[in-house]
């Protein structure tokens, strides 16, 4: 029943964000827009993205890997995904204000590697030792 509860957790966030992104994008002017609409705009991003992302990695871990069962791939795809949604919100944000070049881009997404690189083997270890 847990399992079941999450689903619909991640799956009403990313509606509620997705929604909350079409109307922040149809309902505002960028250009007279002050920052509180940016924030909810990448607020919104990042929750859809979030959402996104974990489904689709879920599916892909359901699909491809039979050895554990569904409620075990959960967590692992909820925590990639929202390494690619701070990655895909921090870019989004950085290129809004003009700031976003090659180098900043690969930065970025080299720190998010390395962090799951980090979690993964935090994970394996106590994994292990149990």
């Amino acid at each position: 029943m847990t399992f079941y509860r999450n689903i619909f957790f991640l799956f009403s966030t990313t509606l509620l964000g997705f929604v909350s992104l079409l109307m922040t994008v149809y309902n505002n002017n960028p250009f007279t827009a002050n920052k509180t609409v940016f924030y909810g705009l990448y607020a919104s991003f990042f929750f859809t993205v979030l959402g996104l992302v974990a489904f689709v990695l879920l599916g892909t871990k359901i699909r491809f890997f039979h050895q554990k069962s569904a409620k075990e791939h959960f967590w692992p795809s909820v925590r990639q995904g929202t390494f690619l949604a701070v990655a895909a919100t921090t870019l989004l944000a950085l290129k809004s204000y003009h700031l976003l070049d090659i180098l900043i881009s690969v930065s970025v997404v080299i720190i998010v590697i390395l962090l799951e690189l980090f979690f993964q083997t935090k994970i394996n270890k106590s994994a292990k030792k149990a």
